[in-house]
């Protein structure tokens, strides 16, 4: 392009040339062919010379429209140019150019390259020197609104000889490309910045340092390209942030479950040992709710032995009032008979005042076995309570023994049953022997108006009298022992429950 580019302006600048050339050639005297001299007198007139003043001016016109056309084509491309003679004065320039060093033809036309600042002129003066063009050199040039970097391309022009005629400069703006470049250079420069930062992270991330935060930097300027670099490491660095808390928080929950390991393994060590513990407690108390339970049965047998024995007195006692009964009747009978058999009635109420007197007896050792029996049931209801009480501590034992104290739990829980079972049974006792107490002061009352009305058929005064005293002492006796017991036994159910509750 370039080559066709110095053809075109090489034309115009030939066309100007030949036109000072035949300028000249007008201006000097012709001479004759063949050397002889063809200047004519008298005033007439050379037959050439219209002919030369012909092609003269068709070579103006004809130069004059090449120049038009060179200008025309200089204005049409968008490369800033102009055109220097071979002694550096500017012919021509086109739009492009004046618009790049902001200057008008006025100020460019006709003045010495040379003598501008604008750029480094020294590249045309070797250019004009020798024949050499210099194609892309990338200088600035320095005009009013500051710097403007350009490519710069400067062509010799050569007439038909080969002689240098002029040359012509291209002034291509780079200042787009350059700006490119320089923002390419800063993007790859803030990416290794970047990177070596995130490099840095990971490394320290690597290394153990859970501390570390991943943060990108701002750009030193703004533009788009860079934005999205920034965008996206901005996106990486938060994605490593996220995972280096959520690594944190995987440690610090595997810390924590490590410590509650830890504590599990002491709670299970101590829960160990008071198993153990349990265990030799639960042996010991196994063989006291044992010791205890045999001697309940020991107890619950004699208590039944004395219930056997107090039914054959109950029984025995009511044979005798029946016999007293029937004394009394056969008293009435003989009474009623007359005064003859008054010695017989006599010796009969004696019987029956013995008989009565052997009847009170037997109900003052009935009570006195009652009172035996009732403090008996009373130490089994304590004893029961006390089983009761360790059956309990047993099942404790063996719930905090788990597997291990499954066997001792039954044993205690059949012990328990037991116990209760005992329990039950002695308070049924307990209620029979109250009513069979709540009877005995009624039998003996009765057994008392019997002899009264003995004595007052057989008048035996003496005898009657001691019998009063004697009746109404074991009344008395009788009396206090049924007001005193019952707060006796609320006494001792007040202890029961006193135990129970602890």
């Amino acid at each position: 392009m370039f080559e066709g580019l110095a053809g075109i302006v090489g034309l115009g600048t030939d066309s100007a040339a030949d036109s000072s050339d035949a300028a000249d050639s007008s201006d000097s005297p012709s001479e004759p062919a063949d050397g002889i001299s063809t200047a004519s007198g008298d005033g007439a007139t050379d037959p050439n010379e219209s002919t030369d003043d012909s092609n003269s001016d068709r070579r103006d016109v004809s130069n004059e429209d090449a120049g038009a056309i060179v200008q025309s084509l200089l204005d049409g491309l968008e490369y800033p140019i102009h055109v220097v003679d071979d002694e550096g004065y500017i012919t021509r320039v086109n739009r492009e150019c004046l618009d790049l060093f902001e200057k008008t033809e006025e100020d460019l036309i006709g003045v010495c390259l040379f003598d501008l600042d604008e750029a480094d002129n020294s590249v045309m003066k070797e250019v004009l020197r020798t024949g050499e063009p210099v194609k892309n050199l990338e200088e600035t040039v320095e005009v009013k609104s500051g710097t403007v970097p350009v490519s710069r391309s400067v062509l010799p022009l050569f007439d038909a000889d080969g002689e240098i005629t002029g040359a012509f400069e291209i002034n291509r703006d780079i200042s787009e490309r350059t700006e490119l470049e320089r923002r390419e250079q800063l993007l790859e420069s803030y990416q290794e910045t970047v990177v070596a930062e995130l490099q840095g992270s990971l490394t320290e991330l690597s290394e153990g340092n859970l501390t570390v935060e991943p943060t990108i930097p701002e750009p030193p300027e703004r533009f788009e390209a860079i934005d999205n670099v920034y965008r996206r490491f901005d996106g990486m660095a938060t994605d490593l942030r996220t995972a280096v808390e959520s690594l944190r928080d995987v440690l610090r929950r595997a810390r924590a479950q490590s410590d509650e390991l830890d504590a599990i393994g002491q709670q299970t060590w101590s829960a160990t040992s008071e198993a153990t513990d349990a265990i030799a407690d639960i042996n010991a108390s196994s063989d006291e709710v044992a010791a205890n339970a045999e001697r309940q049965a020991d107890l619950a047998g004699q208590a039944e032995r004395n219930v056997s024995d107090l039914s054959a007195s109950i029984q025995q006692i009511t044979v005798t009032v029946q016999q007293m009964d029937d004394l009394s009747a056969e008293a009435a009978e003989q009474a009623e008979a007359g005064t003859e058999t008054a010695r017989d009635a006599i010796d009969s109420i004696d019987s029956a005042s013995e008989a009565s007197e052997r009847n009170m007896e037997m109900i003052a050792s009935l009570e006195a076995q009652t009172e035996t029996i009732d403090e008996m049931t009373d130490m089994i209801a304590d004893i029961a309570d006390q089983t009761n009480l360790l059956a309990l501590n047993a099942n404790i034992e063996a719930a905090r023994a788990d597997g291990d104290g499954a066997g001792f739990q039954v044993v205690a829980n059949e012990v328990k049953e037991l116990a209760e079972e005992s329990k039950a049974a002695v308070e049924e006792i307990s209620e029979s022997l109250d009513e069979l107490k709540a009877g005995i002061p009624e039998t003996a009352d009765t057994v008392e108006e019997s002899n009264r009305q003995v004595e007052a058929g057989g008048g035996v005064r003496t005898r009657r009298g001691s019998l009063d005293r004697q009746r109404g002492g074991q009344r008395r006796d009788t009396g206090d022992r049924g007001r005193h017991r019952p707060a006796g036994r609320r006494g001792r159910a007040g202890r029961r429950r006193l135990r129970g509750a602890h």
